[in-house]
């Protein structure tokens, strides 16, 4: 006779390299629906960011990473033509306070730098076709370009 084995919830908030992090969300689609693959990918994103342990407050949480590009301007696009989404490569990390926009390699490196957006400064913070676009209170905006697909709709549910 087969008995199956109770299936064991995975925490929802549980350290991964260090980090503290909110599985439910970062491991979900943007149904809520756990996906493995989804896990496989943002934990290979996670791996990059051991460093930012120390950037993150006591009560701050990881929620959900995605790759994408910095803002550039139209003197970059005309000089670096494609080449400029390898340069301008970033990893965005949105956490229950701030979304970080760290600046990488072509192969998602740490380059070094940090910056940071704060929800409270933020009028707007929404996905604009493959963009994701930050509107301050004081009205002027960000343009963080080349946000996959698939991370667009889960990038709505923050702000």
């Amino acid at each position: 006779m087969h008995t199956a084995h109770p299936v064991e919830a995975t925490p929802a908030d549980r350290p991964i390299f260090g980090l503290p992090v909110d599985t439910a969300i970062l491991f979900s689609n943007h149904k809520g629906v756990y996906k493995p693959g989804l896990e496989k990918s943002r934990t290979k994103l996670l791996r990059k960011l051991t460093f930012l342990g120390s950037f993150l407050d006591a009560d701050e949480k990881i929620a959900f990473v995605t790759l994408g590009c910095s803002p550039y301007t139209m003197l970059e696009q005309s000089t670096l033509g494609v080449w400029v989404v390898l340069i301008k490569r970033a990893l965005f990390v949105f956490t229950n306070k701030r979304l970080l926009h760290i600046p990488t390699t072509g192969k998602a490196d740490y380059r070094g730098s940090i910056a940071q957006v704060l929800y409270q400064d933020c009028r707007r913070l929404h996905v604009q076709g493959s963009r994701l676009v930050a509107e301050y209170h004081n009205g002027t905006r960000e343009k963080f370009t080349c946000i996959p697909r698939r991370d667009r709709a889960i990038i709505k549910h923050f702000h």
